[in-house]
């Protein structure tokens, strides 16, 4: 049986939110566009690949 920890989550919340020394981060989203451009240019070429293989395998099960 699993032990209830939200009252522990809510008291560790709730002793971070009373906290006056807290920082924010500003992300500066313009630097993220070529990341993202990147990440879909790999997703796109594994899809690339997944159907490559599926229809070698397709070509192997005739």
């Amino acid at each position: 049986m699993t032990k209830d920890r939200l009252p522990a989550l809510r008291a560790a919340q709730n002793a971070e939110d009373s906290d006056n020394d807290t920082a924010y981060v500003a992300l500066n989203m313009e630097d993220n566009s070529r990341f993202m451009s990147d990440f879909f240019a790999h997703v796109d070429s594994l899809r690339t690949n997944i159907d490559k293989i599926s229809e070698l395998v397709d070509e192997v099960k005739r």
